[in-house]
C-alpha cells in the first residue's frame, strides 16, 4: 500500500469522523423530542423514556426501519393515545401496514392517529382495503382489529428478505456511527471544557484533527518505505 493511498484513508478516516459527529448531533436532538413529546402527551418519566429508546431500538435492528422514522411516528401516536405503551402496539401496526402497502411510515402512524381521534377519513384515503360500511361504523375495536388481520407479519416477512437484511445492516452501521460521534463530541467538549473559548476549542480540534491525519500518514510513509527496502532486498 503506497503513500498516496495511506493520504486518502486518512482524508476519509476524517471525513467519517466529521460524518459521525453529525449524525450523533442529530440522533441526540431527536431523542430530546421524543423525550418532550413522551412527557407532554403521556406524562412520561425518565424511566419510561428510556424504555421507550430502548423498544425503538430493539425495533429498528429487528425490521430495518430506522429510529430517524419511528420517532416521529410514535410522537404523533402517542398524542393521539395519550399513553405510551398502546402507542408502541399501533406503531407496531403502522409498521406492518406501511411494508404491506409500500406507503410512507409517516403518513400511516398520521392516518391511524386521526382514527384514534376518531377521523376515519384519512385510513380511508390510505387505501388499506377497509369495507366503507365498516369504517362507516366508526367501531374503533372492529376496524383496528381488520388491520391487523389484513396486516400481521409483514414486517417480520420484509425484514427476512434481502433487501430487509441489508436494511438491518444499515442501520447497525449507522448507530455504531452514532456512537463513534458520541465520543468524539464528548472529547470535544473536554477540549472546550479546558480551553475556555470557543475559539481556542476550533483551534485545539483542528490541531488534532490534523494530528490524527499526519500519524496516519506517517505510518503509511513508513509502510512505503519498509516496503521498498524490502523488494530490493529480495534476490532476483
Amino acid at each position: 500500500i503506497g503513500i498516496a493511498a495511506y493520504a486518502a484513508l486518512s482524508a476519509a478516516a476524517i471525513k467519517f469522523g466529521e460524518m459521525s459527529v453529525k449524525n450523533a448531533l442529530a440522533d441526540e436532538k431527536a431523542q430530546r423530542i421524543l423525550a418532550l413529546s413522551l412527557k407532554n402527551s403521556a406524562g412520561a418519566s425518565q424511566g419510561v423514556t428510556d424504555a421507550a429508546e430502548a423498544q425503538i431500538d430493539k425495533i429498528q435492528r429487528l425490521t430495518g426501519v430506522s429510529d430517524d422514522q419511528l420517532r416521529p411516528a410514535l410522537s404523533r401516536i402517542v398524542r393521539s393515545t395519550g399513553e405510551v405503551s398502546s402507542a408502541f402496539d399501533m406503531l407496531n401496526l403502522a409498521i406492518d401496514i406501511s411494508k404491506g402497502t409500500q406507503k410512507d411510515l409517516g403518513a400511516v402512524s398520521i392516518a391511524l392517529s386521526k382514527a384514534v381521534d376518531g377521523n376515519f377519513i384519512a385510513l380511508q384515503r390510505l387505501g388499506v382495503g377497509l369495507d366503507k360500511d365498516l369504517l362507516a361504523t366508526k367501531d374503533f375495536n372492529k376496524i383496528f382489529g381488520e388491520l391487523r388481520r389484513n396486516f400481521a407479519g409483514f414486517a417480520a416477512a420484509e425484514a427476512d428478505t434481502v433487501e430487509g437484511k441489508l436494511a438491518r445492516l444499515k442501520v447497525a452501521a449507522d448507530e455504531a456511527s452514532e456512537v463513534i460521534g458520541e465520543s468524539l463530541v464528548n472529547a470535544i467538549i473536554k477540549i472546550g471544557s479546558s480551553s475556555g473559548s470557543i475559539e481556542e476549542t476550533t483551534k485545539k480540534f483542528d490541531e488534532l484533527a490534523r494530528s490524527l491525519a499526519d500519524t496516519v500518514t506517517g505510518i503509511g510513509n513508513f509502510i512505503a518505505i519498509f516496503t521498498i527496502f524490502d523488494n530490493q532486498a529480495k534476490p532476483d
